[in-house]
């Protein structure tokens, strides 16, 4: 209306007033020249000053002189290329006081297309602005300490790795506990708890940098994300400056009391590049160093779970076991020219909510012998969403599936894969059994005979993690070995190491000559995908084609590839 129906500013005050004077935005017309012309009654509510003392004035007169001249000559920009522009301004009312202003300024045109005025809308948000600010601190900090919560922290992971997906930012994930603030909270009283934690807090928060992110995780942990670092040095400097600020003593009610801490420290991308695992690791390193009597550990792959963390674990396991509540997942393996061959079957477990590791519950099945239960559930389950995708896809796909090597003990593993294939009328060929190399250390001729029998029914087998164990070329000559997948560590220095590439160029060459498939696993780079082609590398896997997607995700992505 105030457009296209408007002539002159005379005649837009006798057609709109009505409307102008009852909505709740203030509203400011000003002729080409930035003059006002018209204000309605919820411009003088807002502002304080009357239409006496606004027309003929420009909307110079509730500038706050907050903002800069760059400001005001981008909103200019606007006007003049798209003929309005959005935004929030702070102004200043008549008595002084700064408000914030939600603003929408169009520039009105005459039928000609010449410009003829400017009307402005705008409203009060401050309080509206106030109280989100305030949710949002609310939302993401700690309402005792005042630093961030696990919230924050979550969403802060999340974004990092969202951001960065080929892992070029590197971080570092640090897990603080308290040592002996148990003692001091049960002792003194909570009141004394909360002291102690509000100052820990403070001093952590000063013994890091400004970009650093310090939450409270819970209780009496917290957990600091340090971005841009790779180096352990770099990060044991900012540790031992953290112990040192925790060791130091605590003035509770009028007494000096010590505690100390225990540090655990994850790396991204180096330990993993998932916010749960990450999380986790760092834990485990503190669990580590909580049974050194304090101090900090960085996370090594070969650590053991915490006794009371490993019984717990345990427990959940025998339990989901029972009534499984475990969910797969799967990555697609694709050839160099993006042709799909199959899918490797993952297994992920978060009881209560709380992902945990695959690397940490495995670990745990195969000390307890609930990997022979485990390994099952997972084969017979991922054929049967095979069986399931199968009228959709119409054609053969191959099915990636990891086996413990406690299986290759068991002597009815061979007829639990011929039921398990009668069962969901998967072929054969479609099944790849992927094992690692230590499977073939104890009992060497047992193992050879268990996978001959499974040769026999037609099914692949996989050497999993090549070259991360005791890898040995007699392997590839001695076992019935259909696929080898070169271990990710391998393919990451790919494009750096003069020394991994003749070693990833070897493996591929004997296996040529032995015709033997390869699978990279880990590629994540276009330039890693470039050279394992050039090298002939028949398949691929990795975060450059795919992260691990659940079943429907699965099948919605297959389709878009075969269709």
């Amino acid at each position: 209306m105030l457009r296209h129906g408007i002539r002159s500013p005379y005649e837009q005050l006798a057609v709109s007033t009505k409307v102008l004077e009852n909505i709740s935005d203030a509203v400011v017309i000003t002729d080409k020249n930035q003059k006002i012309v018209f204000v309605n009654p919820a411009f003088t509510k807002i502002t304080g000053y009357t239409v006496e003392e606004t027309v003929g004035r420009t909307p110079r007169l509730l500038q706050s002189g907050i903002h800069t001249a760059e400001f005001y000559k981008k909103m200019w920009q606007s006007l003049n290329a798209r003929g309005i522009w959005q935004g929030e301004i702070w102004d200043r009312k008549k008595n002084g006081q700064l408000f914030l202003s939600a603003v929408t300024i169009t520039v009105v045109k005459d039928e000609q297309g010449r410009m003829t005025h400017f009307a402005s809308l705008f409203n009060d948000v401050t309080e509206e602005r106030q109280l989100q600010k305030q949710m949002r601190y609310q939302a993401f900090h700690d309402p005792l300490t005042g630093v961030y919560n696990r919230n924050y922290l979550f969403a802060k992971l999340d974004e990092v790795l969202q951001q960065d997906e080929n892992g070029r930012q590197p971080m570092a994930v640090i897990f603080v506990d308290l040592d002996r603030f148990k003692q001091i909270n049960d002792g003194l009283g909570h009141e004394a708890g909360d002291q102690l934690l509000r100052q820990v807090a403070y001093r952590l928060r000063n013994a890091v940098s400004d970009t650093d992110v310090v939450a409270r995780f819970g209780g009496d942990e917290f957990v600091i994300l340090r971005m841009g670092v790779s180096d352990p040095e770099e990060v044991r400097t900012l540790t031992l400056r953290i112990l040192a600020e925790i060791e130091r003593p605590f003035e509770l009610n009028g007494q000096t009391y010590f505690i100390g801490g225990s540090i655990g420290v994850s790396f991204y991308p180096r330990d993993s590049t998932e916010r749960d695992t990450l999380i986790k690791y760092a834990d485990l390193a503190m669990y580590k160093a909580k049974e050194n009597g304090g101090g900090i550990v960085f996370y090594e792959t070969d650590m053991e779970v915490p006794g009371s963390q490993r019984m717990k674990i345990e427990t959940m396991l025998r339990k989901s076991i029972q009534q499984p509540d475990f969910q797969l997942y799967y990555q697609p393996q694709m050839t160099p020219a993006g042709d799909i061959i199959g899918v490797e079957v993952l297994i992920r477990w978060g009881p209560d909510g709380e992902w945990i590791p695959p690397e940490m519950f495995i670990a745990v099945a195969e000390d307890t012998g609930l990997i022979k239960h485990l390994d099952r559930w997972v084969l017979l389950s991922a054929c049967q969403q095979y069986l399931e995708w199968q009228p959709v896809l119409n054609r053969p796909l191959r099915l990636a599936v990891n086996i413990s090597s406690k299986q290759l003990q068991q002597d009815d593993f061979a007829d639990y894969v011929r039921h398990v294939l009668q069962v969901t009328k998967i072929e054969p060929s479609c099944l790849e059994l992927e094992i690692t190399e230590n499977a073939f250390i104890d009992q060497p001729k047992r193992a050879i005979g268990l996978l001959k029998n499974l040769k026999k029914m037609g099914v692949r087998i996989a050497i999993d993690d090549f070259g991360a164990g005791y890898s040995s070329l007699v392997y590839l000559r001695d076992f019935p070995v259909d696929t080898l997948k070169i271990d990710r560590s391998f393919i990451k220095n790919l494009e750096n190491s003069p020394a991994t590439f003749a070693i990833v160029k070897a493996i591929l060459q004997v296996s040529h000559d032995l015709g033997i498939e390869v699978v990279a696993e880990g590629v994540e780079t276009p330039r890693q995908k470039e050279i394992l082609d050039r090298m002939r590398c028949h398949v691929l896997q990795g975060y450059l084609f795919s992260t691990p997607m659940s079943a429907n995700d699965m099948l919605q992505w297959l389709i878009r590839k075969v269709s």
